[in-house]
């Protein structure tokens, strides 16, 4: 798991160097989105916001 949440940061910064620092959304289902709320939690300095279908977290 730690590899997947190594590689999803990347991909992020990847996409947000490439946007030129503009928001990145992050769509996400199932399995995808408990591995998203997991890196978040490993990195709150950096997210603000997440909403999900069900629920949000701020």
């Amino acid at each position: 798991t730690e590899e997947v949440i190594h590689g999803l940061k990347v991909k992020l910064e990847t996409a947000y160097k490439a946007s030129g620092g503009k928001k990145v959304n992050i769509i996400s289902h199932s399995m995808g989105g408990l591995l998203v709320l997991c890196f978040i939690s490993l990195h709150k300095d950096v997210w603000l916001w997440l909403q999900s279908g069900h629920f949000s977290v701020y």
